[in-house]
């Protein structure tokens, strides 16, 4: 999980004081078995965007402000808010604000031969957020620079494609291919819903 408890996730999953945070670094492992988690998750190549955590100004499409999912615990994943991201909230506008950008998932090294492996999102955590840049990008240190991690990042955006394009769903459903080359203060800007900075694409 990652950004502020009782804000961009329920606090009471990892104990966590309402408004305590940024979290940048929480994973939830000990519930992967759960039949509930097994049934409700899959592997995909694409991530949804909730934009920079940092600042609520440049808050993604995915991010739902302080609604709140009901229950507690795992519970919590099975009863999402009754209300999700109204169009109207992209204000930028729908065709200069990302929804969804493709990933090849990344290398992931946990100091054990056994358990190193390549490995991409499950639907249940398949978001990305902007603070950490997208892949692969050598001067990037959340890319892993590693020749197994090939300079990619696990739940960042990057592709494999010719150039390295990122294909990337729009809000307004479009589809645009991206590169990986783009600016990152551009690519926060893009991945903001209301941040007041629409970025014109060049045809």
């Amino acid at each position: 999980m990652v950004g502020t408890a009782d804000k961009h996730f329920r606090g009471s999953l990892i104990g966590a004081s309402p408004g305590s945070g940024p979290y940048f670094s929480i994973y939830i492992y000990t519930a992967a078995s759960r039949p509930e988690v097994i049934a409700g998750t899959g592997q995909t190549h694409y991530l949804f965007n909730r934009g920079y955590v940092r600042d609520a100004a440049y808050e993604g499409p995915f991010t739902f402000g302080s609604q709140l999912a009901s229950g507690t615990g795992i519970g919590a994943y099975l009863n999402p808010p009754s209300k999700g991201q109204g169009i109207g909230g992209i204000t930028d506008g729908t065709s200069k604000t990302v929804m969804s950008m493709e990933s090849h998932g990344g290398f992931v090294n946990w100091g054990d031969p056994a358990a190193d492996g390549w490995c991409g999102s499950p639907w249940g955590q398949a978001t990305f957020y902007s603070d950490f840049g997208f892949c692969p990008d050598p001067g990037n240190g959340n890319c892993d620079s590693s020749p197994e991690g090939r300079n990619m990042g696990y739940a960042m955006p990057g592709s494999f494609h010719a150039g390295n394009v990122m294909m990337t769903g729009m809000c307004d459903g479009s589809v645009r291919g991206i590169l990986p080359q783009i600016d990152y203060a551009t690519f926060v800007y893009i991945c903001g819903k209301h941040d007041g900075q629409a970025v014109n694409f060049p045809e």
